[in-house]
């Protein structure tokens, strides 16, 4: 179910990438120049469904403690990066920090998932052989 997940999701993401002009033209002109932050949008999408469900089992597992704060700390990572990067990159300096965000925000919540209740969501499981 999650493999297919992941796939659904891979497989939207790719129309997105390459048809992305023509998706945001049908907004104006202007729109379709934002392809870039599109595409690292797209990205931070893509690595998060590969990571899994681990916000989801974090909540079921009774650790909400450790989601809040690993939500706090990725915020406070969030608006660093965004202090950062908008200035120097201007919106795609935006998109850059929200990708880098979600992928430490997703990371921390798996290593609590894999560490705390001993499953690895990843669709990369199978050729994963930790232990807990």
């Amino acid at each position: 179910c999650l493999v297919g997940s992941e796939m659904c999701i891979r497989d939207r993401s790719l129309i997105i990438i390459f048809f992305g002009s023509e998706f945001l033209s049908l907004f104006g002109k202007d729109f379709s120049e934002g392809k870039s932050i599109l595409i690292i949008l797209v990205m931070s999408q893509i690595f998060h469904s590969i990571i899994g469900p681990v916000g989801m089992l974090l909540g079921i597992y009774n650790q909400q403690y450790n989601l809040a704060k690993i939500t706090i700390f990725c915020g406070l990572i969030y608006l660093i990066t965004l202090i950062i990067l908008i200035p120097l990159y201007g919106v795609e300096g935006a998109a850059i920090a929200r990708l880098l965000t979600i992928m430490i925000f997703s990371i921390l919540q798996a290593y609590i998932v894999w560490k705390k209740i001993g499953i690895i969501t990843s669709i990369f499981a199978p050729i994963l052989n930790f232990n807990k």
